[in-house]
């Protein structure tokens, strides 16, 4: 049987929303197969810049009951900029967290691939020595909600739950939305999950899940 997460690895979040900037078009009809298979989750800069030109998603951290993070990650493409005669992807991050100020508010990196070029945090320019691991740490927070989705095998979900598709009002759009509700899965300590993935464009992704332990004081 194919793990749908991984425990150790679970990071608690209770939403995730994704707000994607797209050219308006033609809606097609879903179909199971493509939708679960050919979910885009970018896992590093590439993958995201490839994918997404803007995003922005909520991640809220509950530990027994008692909210430790709340915070907004606003994503953005800023285009092509030519760093040490090399073409990168200019991209940046902006953070507002309500619970604790460790994260830095503004965050800008100029990306070979997924090589940091250059970087900016809070308007000061990092060191070249500095940026490969600072860029690695932070990257690594910014990625955490997809690190932890990535643990989902979401088209196993499927064939243990209830699948639907409805339309849904999704960045000024009337979208395909395909539900999936899971109840009462032991072997996976499930008591109660959904997920929403959304399809637009041929494009479809993850636009939030919601997951209750059958083990845990735990809902992500």
């Amino acid at each position: 049987m194919i793990k749908i997460f991984n425990k150790k690895n679970l990071i608690l979040i209770l939403f995730i929303s994704l707000f994607l900037v797209v050219n308006i078009g033609k809606i097609e009809a879903q179909d199971n197969d493509e939708v679960f298979k050919d979910v885009k989750l970018p896992s590093n800069v590439a993958e995201l810049v490839k994918s997404f030109s803007y995003m922005s998603y909520d991640i809220v951290v509950i530990n027994n009951g008692q909210k430790e993070q709340e915070t907004t990650i606003e994503y953005d493409h800023l285009g092509k900029e030519t760093i040490d005669n090399v073409e990168t992807d200019k991209v940046s991050f902006i953070v507002a967290d309500s619970q604790n100020n460790d994260m830095p508010a503004e965050m800008i990196f100029w990306f070979d691939g997924t090589e940091v070029k250059k970087m900016e945090i809070d308007g000061q320019t990092i060191p070249a020595q500095m940026a490969g691991i600072m860029g690695e740490n932070l990257l690594g927070a910014i990625f955490s909600p997809f690190y932890s989705l990535s643990e989902y095998n979401i088209d196993e979900l499927s064939k243990m739950g209830q699948v639907t598709h409805s339309k849904e009002k999704f960045g000024g759009e009337n979208i395909d939305v395909t539900t999936i509700v899971v109840e009462n899965i032991p072997d996976y300590e499930i008591e109660y999950g959904v997920v929403k993935i959304g399809k637009y464009q041929g494009v479809s992704f993850v636009l939030s899940y919601n997951y209750v332990s059958s083990e845990e004081n735990l809902e992500i």
